[in-house]
């Protein structure tokens, strides 16, 4: 039992594939709301309508999210998540402050292991202390989120976009 059809695949290929993969075990899909029965006569057809119509609806998001993030990429707007250092997309100096002493002292031979122990020791909060978070995972700045942010091109300054494309591969 599904919601629709689309919550098993939004692929019309693959829908028809996991269909008939279940009716052959002898299992019977059931779409709750699209009112789809794999026991029903004319069930091939429905579950092709509904495939093209769950990769049409992907395409259309995927197109949807594209644009909106081209425009805050133009607004100036950050487009990813969260960054130390940055807030709202605009420098937030308590942060910034941190951010530039890690840079520093990276730059002046100081291995992330080492950025992490001094920032600790003086116990300056990590990057995602100020999440909305219930739990704590640690208990300050961790060698790896160093690492994450010497590597973040926003932390650098150099902000570059379009510079990859998530492509489906349809045989995995």
């Amino acid at each position: 039992i599904v919601t629709d059809l689309s919550r098993l695949s939004r692929s019309a290929g693959d829908l028809n594939k996991e269909i008939d993969r279940f009716v052959a075990r002898g299992i019977r899909v059931v779409g709750v709301q699209d009112g789809y029965d794999s026991a029903r006569r004319g069930h091939k057809l429905q579950a092709g309508l509904s495939g093209i119509m769950g990769e049409a609806f992907r395409d259309m998001v995927k197109e949807r999210t594209y644009t909106a993030l081209q425009t805050r990429a133009r607004e100036g707007r950050p487009t990813g998540g969260k960054c130390f250092g940055y807030r709202d997309g605009a420098v937030y100096e308590p942060e910034a402050a941190i951010v530039r002493e890690i840079f520093e002292q990276y730059a002046g031979g100081a291995s992330c292991r080492a950025i992490a122990a001094d920032l600790n020791s003086r116990g300056v909060p990590s990057p995602g202390s100020t999440w909305a978070r219930t739990e704590r995972r640690c208990a300050g700045s961790e060698e790896s989120a160093i690492r994450a942010m010497l590597r973040n091109e926003r932390s650098t300054g150099q902000v570059q976009r379009n510079t990859s494309e998530v492509v489906k591969d349809p045989d995995s």
